[in-house]
């Protein structure tokens, strides 16, 4: 599990987002697979699985989220159906800092200057 928050300027602007994770269960398994022993071994930080009301710093319980932030597809940003334009595009190009359009539609502009600080 993953996560991004920013950090507020005087401005009132969001200015370098940070990403951060989540220790999830048994990091070594697959996304599809992790056996008992694994599981057992490393469970995890998510106090949500515990059954505990807070957090208590214990291996097993070092954050909580109380509710699923949700999720925003690209659709819904662009006027048009992401799925078919990936298979002519390119979302982002990481040696161009910026999203391409081979078909003749608008670039995905949305990850442009990711590494910008400003």
């Amino acid at each position: 599990m993953w996560g991004a928050y920013c950090t507020p300027q005087a401005d009132g602007k969001c200015h370098r987002g940070h990403w951060y994770s989540f220790p999830g269960p048994c990091p070594t398994g697959t996304r599809y697979y992790k056996s008992p022993e694994c599981l057992a071994a490393n469970p995890g930080g998510n106090c949500n699985d515990t059954g505990v009301a807070g957090v208590t710093g214990a291996r097993d319980c070092t954050y909580r989220i109380d509710e699923d932030a949700g999720e925003v597809y690209l659709d819904e940003l662009y006027d048009w159906d992401y799925n078919c334009w990936l298979r002519h595009n390119m979302e982002y190009n990481n040696q161009t800092d910026s999203g391409v359009a081979i078909q003749g539609t608008p670039p995905v502009s949305f990850w442009d200057g990711i590494y910008d600080p400003e």
